[in-house]
């Protein structure tokens, strides 16, 4: 493309190198696999997936990171919206999605974004090409690691970046160690349960806060004495 518009001054290899920041290198080279997979099995500590995530959820996620610019958070909510309308498609593969207990009441944002993430998790746990499963906080070898199998290949991140295993032996190690994790997690109709009543208590803390704020607004200030 530079050496078919030359007065636009290499700006076409400038954009194409910037955009490898926007996600993790390792997760650059996942998407090919994740996107022609039948099957797909996804961890992640925390946090949900990206993949349920709603945007002001993902935004707020995507903004705590350090020295991250406006635009580098809006290209990779962009590309994590995407990622969701491939995935998550009527024809899509099918997906066991491990959410995190400790999502369900980690702060993120506020109590309004945390009630409408609940309200994405009952969502996607009503599609028919998505089982998902809350774990509890208990014990396991994926604690502090993201990991996602699909039919051929396996991906798991870390702070420091991620990696994508190929061979069947190493397909074959992580899919055992996030079957660790799927074994305890709770049935499907308890985690729904669990995760209503999440929303239920952020709903009565957006709900009390509002009060809380109504009330200051319309309480009469005291005249102060001359």
């Amino acid at each position: 493309m530079d050496e078919v518009f030359p007065k636009r001054e290499g700006w076409f290899s400038e954009y194409y190198e910037e955009s490898k920041s926007w996600m993790p290198p390792g997760f650059r080279d996942w998407g090919e696999y994740e996107y022609r997979a039948r099957e797909l099995t996804i961890w992640v500590p925390n946090v949900p997936d990206g993949v349920a995530q709603t945007a002001d959820y993902a935004r707020a996620v995507l903004s705590i990171h350090p020295g991250v610019t406006g635009d580098v958070i809006e290209a990779r909510l962009r590309n994590r919206l995407e990622r969701q309308q491939q995935l998550l498609r009527n024809d899509g593969p099918t997906i066991v999605l491990l959410v995190d207990q400790v999502a369900l009441y980690r702060a993120t944002g506020s109590a309004q974004i945390m009630a409408a993430q609940c309200q994405r998790l009952i969502e996607v746990a009503a599609l028919e090409t998505v089982t998902l499963q809350i774990v509890p906080a208990v014990a396991h070898p994926l604690a502090t690691a993201v990991a996602v199998v699909s039919n051929e290949a396996a991906y798991t991140e870390n702070a420091m970046g991620g990696s994508v295993y190929t061979s069947e032996e190493s397909v074959t190690r992580m899919r055992r160690l996030i079957g660790t994790v799927r074994a305890e997690a709770a049935k499907a109709s308890e985690s729904l349960a669990m995760i209503q009543e999440a929303d239920r208590r952020w709903s009565g803390v957006k709900v009390r806060t509002a009060a809380t704020a109504e009330r200051r607004v319309s309480k009469p200030r005291r005249k102060q004495a001359t």
